[in-house]
């Protein structure tokens, strides 16, 4: 059975999705994910090696010190 998925997940998905860091959009190499139901090409998305996992820690610790003088509530904006 193939489930039909609404037009803006379909928009969504038809762009390759890129890692996030430091609040930008990072892409240096992807990987196609399929559909497990019907095994379709599904998405493009940002794969992270060694320089990404790099980048993510280094912004992770820049905006820690801000983020964890926040309240709770704060923080889940």
């Amino acid at each position: 059975m193939k489930t039909e998925l609404l037009a803006n997940v379909q928009d969504f998905l038809a762009k390759p999705i890129p890692n996030s860091i430091g609040g930008q959009p990072c892409m240096t190499a992807t990987e196609q994910v399929v559909n497990p139901s019907d095994g379709s090409p599904l998405a493009q998305v940002a794969m992270a090696g060694e320089k990404e996992i790099d980048l993510a820690i280094t912004a992770g610790a820049k905006a820690f010190p801000a983020w964890s003088a926040l309240s709770p509530a704060d923080r889940s904006l």
